[in-house]
């Protein structure tokens, strides 16, 4: 493997290299340190080679196990593969997994089961999707509620995880305007069941395990919030 070693006392310095159409061998730019000793390394691994991908390596002595940080000035770090991302499995840790590998933000409009549909000015939700924990969040009016049909969300972003026992159940808060609680309840919740798109919204009793669907009302507003496992 052949390296360029840059060393310069003021100003700033640029290297331009132009490999072949398809690389044999690595190309590797040495940083000296101030201190003397081996420094950061950038290492660019047959980057125009189309069966192999491209490398950044940055540690002491050609090894990416260095303790010096890498700072983006300006830019985005990309992952180029589906799948891949930031691994924190070096921190202590008993979880199946510590890569975080995926990260989404954006709107959607909601639709709602048996025929209630929603006011064109108030039918949008925003969701942040961290990993594989999902949050949704924002108020929604009701233009029709199909005669009293219940309130339930069929096209959240993703699909809660398909886990075992209860933990692939999302539960979130819900606020209500415009709209009376039934007889007889005192508390309401949005409830997502595992391997579902579907988010109800439940009324429930202060002691007892009875719980009923919401209702929809005319122009009544629903708020929610839930934070859910995805699939």
């Amino acid at each position: 493997m052949a390296s360029i070693k840059l060393k310069h006392a003021t100003g700033n310095s640029t290297i331009v290299h132009s490999p072949a159409a398809n690389p044999s061998a690595d190309v590797t730019l040495k940083l000296p340190s101030t201190t003397g000793s081996a420094g950061q390394v950038l290492k660019v691994a047959s980057a125009n080679h189309s069966s192999t991908n491209a490398e950044l390596e940055f540690g002491a002595s050609n090894s990416t196990s260095g303790t010096d940080n890498f700072t983006i000035a300006d830019g985005n770090l990309v992952i180029g593969t589906d799948g891949h991302g930031i691994d924190f499995s070096a921190s202590s840790g008993s979880g199946d997994s510590e890569l975080l590998d995926d990260y989404e933000e954006g709107t959607f409009n909601p639709t709602m089961v048996n025929g209630v549909t929603l006011h064109s000015n108030n039918d949008t939700l925003s969701y942040v999707k961290v990993g594989h924990m999902v949050t949704v969040t924002g108020v929604i009016r009701i233009d029709s509620s199909n005669g009293g049909q219940e309130v339930s969300i069929n096209n959240m972003p993703f699909a809660t995880a398909n886990t075992v026992e209860g933990s692939g159940n999302g539960i979130g808060s819900v606020s209500l305007y415009d709209i009376s609680m039934p007889s007889g309840y005192t508390q309401v919740i949005c409830v997502m069941n595992p391997n579902a798109t579907i988010c109800n919204v439940i009324v429930q009793r202060q002691s007892s395990n009875n719980s009923a669907s919401l209702l929809a009302g005319n122009n009544a507003y629903v708020g929610v919030s839930i934070t859910y496992r995805s699939a």
